[in-house]
């Protein structure tokens, strides 16, 4: 079998597997790979999993693990992605070392316990005079600590399908994670962009305006920008968003007029990035991040908002007035459960959608009089619309016999 790993050939990725050769990524078409980072990438990924499915299908995956380590490292071997690592480093840490044929059945109970104790640290850069911060800790979240027990009960279900492990140890079945809202009032989103300075503002009243990503904002370019026949801005189409890898599609990014406006004030050239920083530069993360950061402390908001959170924002807005099936398109999700999370509803409006069903109900049925009574029907009415049992012979059916009381 001949193998090679990603290479370039005549501006393009390819790879060979089993003697066939495979192309990953073309650099030749920047609507889809705008940066030689972005595509090469994209064709490690799609060269990893080429590979763990060959493996998968050749059996070449190594020897059978003896322990729930040997067990996560060909898990790893396996799925090739960036979060596994680090979503299996609890498990690791807390039962790498036992066997895999005498699991304990209160394995995944302790680990849960154990995710609900694990402190992490994280990194916060470097002050003004560039020396490092010292790391923070923090601990897990509800939804970081469902998703990494559900990873753990995969990797051993997946042994015990495969007969590594004779019983899967007791499983607790973990309630719905309750929707936590991220979205701002309207009132703190115009405060918020007022306190911003003038590069940055026009980012993020573009995100709040049209509601995707940053991330995804930062990486526009001019030549993406597709509009009418009198030039107004219609839809951006672009390859280097989120779920790239998983669909191989691009992503068609609505412009609605107050976006549209905010284009069409930009005074530079048209090409290259849309949005730039005060030194001419495209945006990064961290720095649109800071700002916020700033901003958000200067008006005495706290926690600090963060970038997302004007995704959040635009999608709270938008559930009033559209469907949930229209506001996952303009949000871009493949899903409308994920847009199910960006929906929050509040009292006041269960309670007005609640009147106005009673309303709706007591116009559609007919009007009568307050104090009109269902009258009784007599017992002259009810004989009368009694029918009578005719019998063969064209005469009435025989009476039954009434049983008297001894």
């Amino acid at each position: 079998m001949r193998l090679s790993k990603p290479h370039w050939h005549r501006g393009r990725l390819r790879c060979r597997i089993d003697g066939e050769e495979i192309y990953l990524a073309d650099r030749r078409r920047p609507e889809e790979f705008p940066s030689p980072a972005t595509y090469e990438r994209a064709a490690i990924r799609e060269y990893h999993r080429r590979m763990a499915g060959r493996r998968e299908l050749s059996g070449d995956v190594g020897a059978v693990p003896a322990s729930v380590a040997g067990l996560i490292a060909r898990w790893k071997k396996l799925h090739r992605s960036d979060d596994a690592s680090y979503r299996l480093a609890p498990l690791l840490k807390h039962a790498g070392h036992h066997l895999l044929d005498k699991l304990p059945m209160d394995l995944l109970d302790s680990y849960l316990a154990h995710l609900r104790e694990w402190v992490y640290e994280r990194q916060r850069g470097k002050d003004s005079k560039g020396r490092k911060r010292k790391p923070t800790q923090h601990h897990l979240s509800e939804r970081s600590i469902r998703d990494r027990y559900s990873l753990a009960v995969a990797v051993l279900r997946d042994a015990v399908n495969k007969g590594w492990v004779e019983r899967m140890p007791t499983i607790t079945k973990l309630g719905k994670v309750a929707a936590n809202p991220r979205g701002l009032p309207p009132e703190t989103v115009a405060g918020l962009l007022a306190e911003l300075p003038d590069h940055a503002r026009t980012l993020c009243e573009f995100v709040d305006a049209v509601g995707c990503r940053t991330d995804e904002a930062m990486r526009l370019r001019w030549e993406w920008v597709r509009r009418d026949t009198d030039g107004t801005p219609r839809t951006i189409v672009f390859g280097d968003h989120k779920s790239r890898a998983d669909t191989g599609e691009v992503k068609t990014l609505y412009v609605t007029p107050a976006a549209a406006q905010i284009l069409n004030a930009i005074q530079q050239a048209r090409t290259g990035p849309i949005f730039l920083n005060s030194r001419g530069r495209p945006y990064a993360y961290s720095g649109i991040r800071s700002i916020l950061r700033r901003a958000s402390k200067r008006l005495g908001i706290e926690p600090p908002v963060t970038p997302h959170q004007l995704r959040h924002s635009f999608a709270q807005r938008q559930q009033k007035q559209l469907p949930v099936q229209v506001l996952s398109k303009l949000l871009g999700h493949r899903d409308v459960a994920q847009t199910a999370r960006y929906y929050y509803v509040e009292d006041e409006q269960a309670l007005e959608a609640a009147r106005s069903l009673a309303s709706s109900t007591q116009a559609a049925s007919p009007e009568r009089p307050a104090d009109a009574r269902p009258e009784k029907p007599t017992r002259k009415d009810t004989r009368k619309g009694q029918t009578t049992r005719k019998s063969a012979r064209g005469g009435s059916a025989p009476k039954r016999a009434v049983r008297r009381r001894a």
